[in-house]
């Protein structure tokens, strides 16, 4: 199946990504030069979708710039620890890499207290990286989520495989 694709790109929010054409895209600007920026892309369908948060300042919008701490506060919040979200556990967080980031890392949950159950994949991207014996230490990141009812057909596949491929952080190379 070959899908045809759309480019959202953004200077300011220092990201480029490619989505299905057909699809919606918008972008929620911050209220604050603090706030995160909010982009969505959904099918016409709503079924499925992408959301990516831009965090200019990691401490106000993932509550840690540290890494991989900001990860698994992703999870754990995801997760709904210490609530009564019906929500299970496909893939635990663990590092990647993406557009050469190593300050990264991705989990997967299903949501069962939806019908259908909904599964999303969420990657956690830390950028502007000062590097310590324990940590990795960011100035802004990402948190983008992948979210589908049925999420291993082949068409989400491509889709989570070519969001992956064609993501770029507009940032100064090392």
């Amino acid at each position: 199946m070959e899908l045809n694709y759309e480019i959202f790109s953004s200077k300011k929010n220092r990201i480029e990504f490619q989505y299905p054409k057909g699809w919606t895209c918008e972008e929620i600007p911050p209220n604050d030069e603090m706030s995160p920026t909010f982009i969505q892309t959904k099918s016409p369908d709503s079924s499925k979708g992408i959301l990516i948060i831009y965090g200019p300042h990691l401490m106000s919008a993932f509550g840690t710039s540290l890494f991989p701490g900001g990860l698994y506060e992703a999870f754990n919040s995801s997760t709904g620890y210490g609530t009564n979200n019906d929500a299970e556990v496909i893939e635990k967080p663990h590092p990647v890499q993406i557009d050469g980031q190593k300050a990264a890392g991705t989990f997967v949950i299903r949501y069962n207290n939806h019908s259908p159950p909904i599964i999303t994949q969420t990657w956690i991207v830390y950028l502007g990286i000062v590097t310590n014996s324990q940590f990795d230490i960011g100035e802004y990141g990402y948190k983008i989520m992948y979210r589908s009812e049925d999420f291993y057909n082949l068409e989400n596949i491509e889709i989570r495989e070519q969001l992956l491929k064609g993501i770029k952080f507009l940032c100064d190379r090392e």
